[in-house]
């Protein structure tokens, strides 16, 4: 790989992504959505978890029936039958991938810079809503982090050239990004489109034919029974109104890219830079997926977590639209602080996953030693603001995880959680 002008190696910065994200996940225990698909599978295969075609696919036709028809969400059952490590290296290389690629787009000369990958990554430690359970489970980690490591796949497909020879492989980009998370895929849709029409020219075949083959994996996503009872049984007026707090809280790399938009359009000496950037970049494609995006959340922004793709493209757009700064001496400078922040902040981050991890399985020890699924234990949910919330401790006191746990119990103990009972003897103390 090459490096910068800054003394900082890109290398250093992508092997770092690559231990910390490694760790990260490595102390997300199996649990919550990870128990409800694993309990589905087992549903379909007479209690057994052991792999089959005719179970695996009995398995796709329930999860899209009773939940959605996203590939994320049927593709964890299949880690979890292989070896926890072989998915601690998938996500690890898949935030290299994200992180990687993301720089190569916003930078002119397409290459991979270490300023770029400290700052994309700040940025995305900073704003992109972790705290709300991104690494509570694995599932949810496909549904977000790998999503996003295959949106940044198909965007380079998008604006790169590919000969007719990778027809097959687009095609399969294509179909996979599109029916991965429909979130992610109808936003990358709007934003192809509206690039299009940007450049006024129609995209050669290959393209054309990922674009329907992602079109065909978001049909294939929306038109699940699982999902569409859940559109439909949702109640009238779920629209949001967007107030500042929840601006603030979730939204605020979409809100700085329209006051960004805005100023720059306004002020004579800045438009320059804004209609070469919409002229000669992504940023058509990147501004339409945050619109589109934009518009998810103010429809189903009842979670942070609706949030992830939005903030996501509008990050992707700033970044082009500040690289003069990008390239200044006080980047070069800056990033290398910026690194050394984001070591410290998440070693901090993975000591407090770490002990989720250890006393999760200490629960879990203790669930299977129960008679009635009852343990006593003291948990506290919280973490400390200098985490950014980013680890996640309160599955184990959700209802719906107990109901998880209770499916894939070959007893069906019902599992509760309560505080620690004193002995007689600390009593008497």
């Amino acid at each position: 790989m090459k490096t910068t002008d800054s003394k900082l190696p890109v290398a250093i910065v992508l092997a770092t992504v690559a231990a910390i994200y490694f760790l990260f996940i490595h102390y997300v225990p199996y649990c919550y959505d990870d128990w409800n698909f694993k309990e589905m599978y087992m549903r379909g295969s007479d209690g057994q978890f052991v792999l089959t075609w005719e179970w695996f696919t009995d398995y796709i036709d329930l999860v899209r029936f009773e939940n959605d028809g996203r590939l994320s969400n049927i593709s964890v059952v299949l880690f979890e039958f292989m070896p926890r490590w072989v998915y601690d290296i998938v996500l690890a290389l898949a935030c290299v991938v994200w992180i990687g690629l993301s720089v190569k787009f916003v930078n002119p000369d397409r290459r991979i810079t270490a300023v770029g990958a400290v700052v994309f990554w700040l940025l995305t430690v900073l704003f992109m809503p972790w705290r709300d359970w991104i690494m509570a489970c694995v599932d949810f980690s496909l549904n977000y982090v790998i999503a996003s490591a295959l949106c940044a796949v198909f965007i380079w497909m998008w604006i790169s050239r590919p000969r007719t020879v990778w027809l097959i492989p687009c095609l399969v980009l294509g179909f996979v990004v599109g029916c991965w998370h429909e979130g992610f895929s109808v936003s990358l849709a709007a934003g192809a489109f509206l690039m299009a029409l940007a450049r006024k020219r129609m995209p050669d075949a290959v393209h054309i034919a990922a674009y329907v083959a992602l079109l065909a994996g978001i049909v294939v996503a929306i038109t699940a029974p699982g999902i569409i009872n859940r559109l439909m049984n949702e109640t009238d007026g779920e629209l949001i109104a967007i107030g500042s707090k929840y601006v603030a809280r979730d939204m605020t790399m979409v809100a700085a890219l329209a006051v960004t938009a805005i100023v720059m359009w306004i002020v004579p000496r800045w438009r320059g830079r804004l209609t070469e950037a919409w002229a000669s970049t992504p940023l058509p494609f990147f501004a339409g997926a945050c619109a589109m995006a934009s518009l998810i959340v103010v429809k189903q922004g009842v979670s942070p977590r609706v949030a992830w793709p939005a903030e996501y493209f509008a990050i992707l757009s700033l970044m082009i639209l500040f690289q003069p700064v990008l390239k200044s001496r006080f980047a070069r400078i800056a990033s290398v602080a910026a690194y050394a922040g984001i070591v410290v902040f998440y070693a901090n981050v993975l000591r407090w996953q770490k002990k989720t991890y250890c006393q999760v399985e200490e629960i879990m020890n203790l669930y299977e030693q129960s008679v009635d699924g009852t343990v006593h234990y003291d948990f506290d949910p919280d973490t400390p603001v200098l985490t950014l919330h980013h680890p996640s401790r309160s599955q184990m006191l959700e209802v719906r995880n107990g109901l998880f746990l209770e499916g894939i119990d070959p007893m069906r103990r019902r599992f509760r959680l309560l505080p620690h009972e004193p002995s007689e003897s600390e009593c008497r103390r």
